[in-house]
């Protein structure tokens, strides 16, 4: 599972998220798999951005059980 938080830095630097999008997974090049983001912000003007990516299957009582997840 890929996520992208969209949002922007407060005054002291906090992030605060405006949206959160999942990327698609689209399939393989070679060993990689390949995901996409078709991403239209919803607030004009500087965004930041935050990308994590952590494993998910469907029998995971919650999507972040196995505690392993890579902020990008």
């Amino acid at each position: 599972m890929v996520e992208c938080f969209v949002g922007y830095l407060g005054e002291v630097g906090k992030f605060s998220v405006h949206e959160q999008l999942l990327f698609e997974y689209v399939g393989k090049q070679g060993e990689q798999d390949i995901f996409e983001l078709k991403l239209q912000p919803i607030a004009s003007g500087l965004n930041h951005y935050k990308i994590r990516m952590y494993f998910s299957h469907p029998f995971l009582a919650h999507k972040l059980e196995l505690g392993y997840m890579i902020w990008v």
